[in-house]
């Protein structure tokens, strides 16, 4: 008798974390959703973030980019002459990384201090070799001074993480690199429109 009714209560337990898992899980979805229809106002290339609170969008025609965080309470629109870095990383090591080399009406130092800071809450480890992967982030830095850093999760598995071998992983991974390539292009390009007016002026004076 006393089985039966551990056996009972195991499967009570269980069903009430499914129920918990499942509601949290609607909650999520739900969120998710309406971020998304928010962020196709603004334009149709849009990345909603793996824990449903990150997002980011980027409309080509007025070259400006929607960085969301916090649930979408937090947002915030720069033009592609405001980025200063963009990275990928996995499991707090960088994977790759580009840094303007233009000052964006900031000074040098001050460009060198926002993009050589990535906060990322854990220590940063070689996780080259892991045979799994927990979290892939893209960070993005703008030219702000108060607020610089917005990160956007592909992944975030806390526990085993996901294997590398796996469809899924490769899955999650392409779209990141995807994200980080798009991004990599604004930057190199808002790197070439500062360079204009310069290189406009030298011509001037030499003909001059």
């Amino acid at each position: 008798m006393d089985t039966v009714w551990i056996v009972v209560l195991f499967a009570a337990a269980l069903l009430s974390v499914l129920w918990g898992l499942s509601k949290s899980k609607s909650r999520y979805y739900l969120a998710k959703q309406e971020l998304a229809k928010n962020l196709t106002l603004f334009s149709r290339d849009y990345f909603v973030g793996y824990d449903g609170k990150g997002a980011i969008a980027i409309d080509k025609k007025s070259r400006k980019i929607l960085l969301v965080a916090t649930d979408g309470q937090k947002q915030k629109v720069v033009s592609f002459s405001g980025l200063l870095a963009v990275a990928l990383v996995e499991d707090g090591s960088p994977i790759t990384k580009t840094t303007a080399t233009g000052v964006r009406n900031l000074s040098r130092e001050a460009v060198d201090a926002l993009t050589g800071t990535f906060p990322s809450g854990e220590a940063a480890q070689n996780n080259a070799g892991a045979a799994t992967v927990r979290r892939i982030e893209l960070r993005v830095t703008v030219a702000d001074q108060g607020d610089p850093h917005h990160g956007v999760f592909f992944l975030d598995e806390p526990g085993r993480g996901l294997p590398r071998s796996s469809g899924r992983y490769a899955k999650v991974r392409g779209l990141a690199d995807h994200w980080c390539a798009m991004l990599q292009v604004l930057v190199k390009q808002a790197d070439d429109d500062e360079a204009k007016p310069r290189q406009t002026a030298w011509r001037e004076s030499v003909v001059a």
